[in-house]
C-alpha cells in the first residue's frame, strides 16, 4: 500500500500511518532518557537532595563575614580603604561558596560509596545501593569522584586574589575522604563527620576574609565559634547506631 507502519515508542505496537523516525531521531529518543536516568542515579548516589542541609552553615558564615568590619589598620582589595568598613561580596563569591559546597559534598559522598561498596554488597540493607546493585560501574563512580574533586578545586579560583582557598583545597578533600577510611579503625567517626560539617562555616569565612586572616589570625574566631556550634549540634544528634543506619 506504500503506507509505512512503525511501532509506537511508548506502546510498542505497530500503528498504520505512523511514520518511523529517522535513525538520528531514534538515537536521540533513546539517548536522552538514558542520559536522564544516568544523571538521576548519580544524584541518588550522593543524596544530592541532602546537600541543602549543610548550606545554611556556610551561608550564615558568609553573611557574618560580610557584616563584620575590617579590623583597624587592615584593608582588602574588595573593601573600602578605611578600617571599619565591610568586605566586598559579589556574585563570584556567592557562586564560589555554592559550588564549593556542592562539589565537596558530592566528592565525599561518592568516595564514601566507592570505598564501602563491598561492605554495602554484603549487607542486606545496603545491597540495593548503586554500586552493589550494578546500577553504576566502579569506573563511572571513580570518574565522577575525580570530576567533583577537580571542580571543587576549580571553584576556589573564584576567590582570587585570595589564595588560601586553592592552597587549602587538597587538604580539605583529603580530610573529607578520610572519614570514609576512618570507619575502618575507629568508632569515633561521628566526631570526624561533625568536624567535616564544622569546616563549612570556617572555609566560607576563609574564602571571603582569607587575606585578613593571614594578617590578623584572630579574625577567624567568629567562624570558629560558629563551627563549634555546628559541631555541638551534630554531636548531640549523632550516635553510633544512627551513623551505621545513615551511612
Amino acid at each position: 500500500t506504500g503506507v509505512q507502519t512503525c511501532a509506537l515508542p511508548i506502546l510498542g505496537r505497530p500503528l498504520l500511518g505512523y511514520v518511523c523516525p529517522s535513525s538520528a531521531v531514534r538515537g536521540r529518543m533513546i539517548t536522552m532518557p538514558a542520559f536522564g536516568l544516568k544523571l538521576k542515579r548519580y544524584l541518588e548516589l550522593i543524596r544530592f537532595s541532602h546537600t541543602i542541609f549543610a548550606l545554611p552553615f556556610a551561608v550564615l558564615a558568609s553573611f557574618w563575614a560580610w557584616i563584620v568590619p575590617v579590623p583597624g589598620g587592615d584593608t582588602v582589595p574588595d573593601a573600602a580603604s578605611s578600617a571599619g568598613s565591610q568586605i566586598g561580596l559579589g556574585w563570584k563569591h556567592a557562586l564560589g561558596i555554592l559550588s564549593c559546597m556542592v562539589f565537596a559534598r558530592s566528592f565525599a559522598m561518592a568516595f564514601n560509596r566507592l570505598v564501602d561498596r563491598e561492605w554495602d554488597g554484603n549487607n542486606p540493607r545496603t545491597s540495593n545501593r548503586h554500586l552493589p546493585a550494578k546500577l553504576l560501574g566502579v569506573g563511572e563512580v571513580i570518574g565522577f569522584t575525580v570530576i567533583c574533586g577537580l571542580a571543587f578545586c576549580a571553584s576556589t579560583l573564584l576567590f582570587l586574589p585570595n589564595r588560601l582557598p586553592i592552597l587549602l583545597s587538597i587538604p580539605v578533600l583529603l580530610f573529607l575522604a578520610g572519614y570514609s577510611l576512618g570507619k575502618r579503625f575507629t568508632w569515633l567517626v561521628h566526631a570526624w563527620l561533625g568536624v567535616a560539617l564544622m569546616l563549612a562555616p570556617i572555609c566560607a569565612w576563609i574564602a571571603l576574609r582569607g587575606e585578613i586572616v593571614q594578617r590578623t589570625p584572630t579574625d577567624i574566631f567568629p567562624a570558629l565559634s560558629l563551627g563549634v556550634v555546628v559541631l555541638d549540634r551534630k554531636s548531640t544528634r549523632l550516635n553510633f547506631s544512627h551513623l551505621v543506619i545513615s551511612y
